[in-house]
Parts: C-alpha cells; sequence; structure tokens
C-alpha cells in the first residue's frame, strides 16, 4: 500500500442460496489492488457454511470510494446486487447496497464496517425471512366453534 493514504476491504459473505457472479465494478475514487482482485464469483453458503469473497481499494491521492455489482443465481433474468463503499479522508467508513431485478425481495444484506486500522466493510447476504401468515379467524366464527 506505499503511497496510499486510505484503504478498504470489502468482504462479501454469502449466506443465500444463490451463486454471485460479477457483473461491473468501478471506482469514483481511487485504484483497484492488484494482490487482492475482486472475484468473479462468490458461491452459495449457508449461516454455517458461507461462500466468501474479498478485495481491496485504496486511495491514489486522499480517499477510495468504488462500487461492485454481481447477479443472483444467473444472467437470465438476472436480480442484482450492488454494492457501494467510501473511505473518506477524516471520516468513518460508508457503505450502501440495493438489490434489484424480480427476486430482490428473496434477499436481505447487512452492512458493517470497521474503522480499526485499515478500513473494512462486510456485506452479509442472506435468504430473506419469509413472515408466517397467521390465519386470522373472525371472532364471530370462533365463538360458534
Amino acid at each position: 500500500m506505499a503511497g496510499a493514504f486510505r484503504s478498504m476491504t470489502v468482504i462479501v459473505t454469502n449466506e443465500s442460496n444463490a451463486y454471485l457472479d460479477i457483473h461491473g465494478q468501478g471506482e469514483k475514487h481511487g485504484i483497484w489492488v492488484d494482490a487482492f482482485p475482486i472475484p468473479s464469483h462468490i458461491l452459495q453458503g449457508s449461516p454455517n457454511r458461507p461462500g466468501v469473497g474479498a478485495w481491496r481499494t485504496e486511495s491514489d491521492g486522499a480517499s477510495t470510494d468504488a462500487w461492485a455489482s454481481y447477479t443472483l443465481n444467473g444472467r437470465d433474468n438476472p436480480t442484482f446486487l450492488i454494492m457501494s463503499w467510501r473511505s473518506p479522508v477524516g471520516g468513518d467508513p460508508e457503505a450502501d447496497w440495493e438489490i434489484k431485478g424480480p427476486k430482490a425481495q428473496d434477499f436481505a444484506v447487512t452492512v458493517i464496517c470497521s474503522a480499526e486500522g485499515n478500513a473494512t466493510c462486510r456485506f452479509i447476504v442472506s435468504n430473506a425471512q419469509k413472515k408466517d401468515v397467521a390465519q386470522v379467524v373472525p371472532q364471530s366464527d370462533a365463538l360458534t366453534s
């Protein structure tokens, strides 16, 4: 990291039942670190045995600000996971995410960022929790049963 003022390690922990395939990547500020390249695929997993991918960006001046997108479960009618991260000068690391596509409601993402040492943001991808729909019995029917 010679000459870099800020760096960001990004870790994707895939606890979902979807394979993640790289769709695109870019930077507003900073550069991608060749020694820690972004993976083209992140395997599906579970909370007990997740698929994991990690990479690093760093400043080529004062900060690093970049993004990556992955498709969830292939390129036919895909759902996209779009992640962005920033490690600004004089501030805490930040990260955002969005899921777009026909199966977006099937997934959830949790983000945890830390500024200790070099900044790190972890994106945890999981299957969305299905809400149980309780059957409501009208009071009049409940009283007659």
